[in-house]
């Protein structure tokens, strides 16, 4: 029996939630897209852990999305000030 692959969402979760909280205003488009292939990540695995791997991957991504939503609202603030 093959050992499970990384999944791609799970990757991806992560690698969009590290970008939007690094780069200065991405969480206000990275932030959801985040949240949304973190969860879609985690159910592959859930689903199928014979396959999948990456549950860590998924749930940083989510962390970081939820985070930078919640960083989101100062960030319209800021930008509506500036604006």
């Amino acid at each position: 029996m093959p050992s499970p692959r990384r999944d791609r969402l799970c990757v991806t979760a992560m690698v969009l939630g590290i970008l939007a909280a690094v780069i200065p205003f991405a969480e206000l488009l990275l932030a959801v897209p985040t949240i949304a292939f973190a969860l879609a990540g985690l159910g592959r695995v859930r689903k199928r852990p014979e396959l999948y791997a990456g549950k860590n991957m998924a749930v940083a991504g989510l962390v970081l999305g939820i985070v930078c939503l919640a960083l989101c609202v100062p960030s319209v603030w800021i930008l509506i000030n500036i604006l």
